[in-house]
């Protein structure tokens, strides 16, 4: 039978997941920032009061409210999509507690109280946690090409060459080409045991 991987495996990736995180929450800011048409200052006061969550709500109503084109609109709400899916792990993740062998050993499953405080456990073996961390510096990537994408769609040179496409329109059809990020799957709670009444 196999071993359960050490705890230092799994603090390892719960730090990895911690900082992956904090590299995206700045491109949902980035995201953000594209459409507000302020001061950089006050768009840094107006996200700094929001939580992650407020922010990509209020992310998604920028997007649909003020982007026309339809390949970017969609490469924003798959964004945000994938940052709220992160965004729930995430937070399942760093407000757990790992269940371990009697060596200290990390069994694959953790356990989170609600806001009544039950505690409620979920799986989160090793394996799916490296494939979080991966997936989430894959999109990081993406995420940035989007974010120059969006700035040259707006700030590229209008210039065409021989009646093609700006740089900004190029950029945009080459975009559209670009694989999406896997969205990683949500981390799911165990079904409580049933204790028989007899």
């Amino acid at each position: 039978m196999a071993k359960n991987p050490a705890i230092s495996t799994y603090a390892k990736l719960i730090g990895e997941v911690a900082i992956q995180w904090n590299i995206l929450e700045r491109r949902l800011d980035s995201l953000v920032f594209h459409y507000l048409t302020v001061e950089s200052k006050v768009a840094g006061f107006i996200l700094g009061e929001m939580g992650n969550e407020t922010k990509a709500n209020f992310a998604k109503f920028l997007i649909e409210a003020y982007e026309k084109d339809d390949t970017l609109r969609e490469s924003g709400l798959f964004a945000l999509l994938f940052l709220n899916r992160v965004r729930e792990n995430r937070n399942v993740l760093e407000h757990s507690t790992p269940h371990l062998d009697y060596d200290w050993a990390y069994s694959g499953s953790i356990e989170k109280s609600d806001k009544r405080g039950k505690r409620r456990a979920f799986v989160a073996p090793v394996p799916q946690l490296k494939e979080l961390v991966s997936d989430m510096r894959h999109a990081e990537t993406y995420f940035e090409i989007l974010q120059t994408v969006l700035h040259t769609s707006i700030y590229g040179a209008p210039d065409r060459y021989k009646g093609g496409p700006t740089i900004g329109e190029a950029m945009v059809r080459a975009h559209a080409l670009l694989p999406r990020p896997r969205l990683p799957d949500k981390l799911s709670p165990l079904e409580p045991v049933e204790v028989p009444t007899t």
